[in-house]
């Protein structure tokens, strides 16, 4: 600025302004709250303060972020912008989002990585890899121990039981979470025997997903060559690793669906195949006899015996060709659609029990390995001839040692 010239007020104040918008955005602050205010707007005033100065704050839209215990002597640290209101001059921090204690500390270093890898180019779109329509393959990255790993296999086994799935055993808390977590990564890629990878674990506080926001499993995942889906906390959680995934999947619930379509949903599809193919063909051979009756149409009109015999030579050829045509690609779709049928009898239940097995339900429900029984249960065994109520009074172990 030049000191000899003469400025008025709000020259003053739009320079100030433009220095705090240049200079003091997406700052964290750490201190206390003081004279804490929540209006009828939604909007809440207050100020943070450490031993020696104080700022005034504005949380414009307070009741809307859902901030909860808010309140005057509170140790926070706060995220925001510094700013002029620049009709009186007054500077204030408008926050935007405000974390308690360590809290935010883990908040603050979540944020600092995540502007680092966007500028990288981690989470661009352009890197997805698209996802197997029909994997055969999938690979199941979480803790054996927790229910999230047990929901995922339950639900694909009901959907696509046509599915290969290997589950990898890896912690998803605590410090040994990232490189049990790279170590299953590594080994999946290294076998490329798999078409698909599912990472995940249940709910928790930041500090208990903060292991899912480290850099060197956000940089493994986006090298990963498999696709990778994860289902990581709750449906509000955004790890550093969804965004570098090829696809987040809120709950462990849609991580099944997203992995493969329904059994049921492809035996659909085939059968429209099968009416497809049908109609494609009667077309065919609907357009070939009016192309030969046509062809019939003009000999007939000409009537040279010469002429009628060529055409009638070229007409025999041609049928001949067409009928060899017609049957050679009868047998390979015939094959392909049997091949189909083949592979989802094979997971039909009245085929699994004309086999010599027999279907155990409890309350209804199928029973699967991961079920529980108990003493006294009633249990029916079904069978393809007969239904067999019976009550359980004994429940031994399988060594596992065997």
């Amino acid at each position: 600025m030049n000191s000899t010239t003469i400025y008025n007020v709000t020259q003053i104040n739009n320079r100030v302004g433009l220095l705090f918008d240049r200079e003091l955005k997406n700052i964290f602050i750490r201190g206390e709250i003081s004279s804490f205010k929540l209006y009828d707007s939604g909007h809440a005033y207050f100020t943070l303060k450490d031993s020696k100065s104080l700022i005034n704050c504005v949380y414009f839209n307070y009741k809307q972020n859902k901030t909860s215990n808010i309140r005057d002597n509170l140790e926070v640290v706060a995220y925001g912008n510094v700013g002029l209101y620049r009709q009186k001059g007054n500077m204030q921090f408008i926050v935007s989002n405000i974390h308690i204690g360590e809290e935010g500390l883990l908040w603050s270093k979540y944020l600092k990585l995540k502007n680092k890898l966007e500028k990288e180019g981690l989470f661009d779109f352009e890197h997805k890899k698209k996802l197997p329509y029909i994997p055969s393959k999938i690979a199941l990255i979480s803790s054996k121990k927790g229910s999230v790993i047990h929901d995922i296999v339950s639900i694909l086994s009901r959907r696509a039981p046509y599915l290969d799935i290997i589950v990898e055993d890896s912690s998803v808390q605590g410090e040994k979470t990232v490189p049990s977590i790279v170590k299953c990564l590594e080994k999946i890629n290294s076998n490329k025997d798999v078409d698909l990878i599912v990472i995940a674990r249940g709910g928790g506080s930041l500090e208990d997903m903060m292991p899912f926001n480290d850099e060197l499993l956000v940089r493994q995942i986006f090298n990963s060559s498999i696709p990778i889906i994860t289902a990581i906390g709750h449906e509000t959680d955004f790890t550093l690793s969804d965004f570098a995934a090829d696809r987040r999947a809120s709950t462990p619930s849609e991580a099944a669906e997203i992995c493969s379509p329904d059994i049921s949903f492809l035996h659909n599809t085939i059968n429209e195949y099968k009416i497809s193919i049908s109609n494609s063909f009667n077309n065919y051979f609907t357009q070939k006899k009016t192309i030969l009756d046509s062809y019939y149409l003009r000999i007939l009109s000409k009537n040279p015996k010469l002429a009628i015999q060529s055409y009638s030579d070229k007409l025999e050829f041609s049928s001949k060709l067409l009928i060899n045509i017609t049957n050679e690609r009868m047998k390979y779709y015939k094959y392909s659609i049997n091949q189909y049928d083949n592979k989802i009898s094979n997971y039909n239940v009245d085929a699994i029990k004309s086999r010599g097995f027999f279907l155990i339900r409890k309350e209804g429900k199928l029973i699967t390995y991961n079920d529980k029984i108990e003493i006294n249960d009633y249990i029916d065994i079904e069978s393809n001839e007969c239904t067999i109520r019976a009550k359980v009074d004994k429940i031994s172990e399988k060594d596992k040692r065997k």
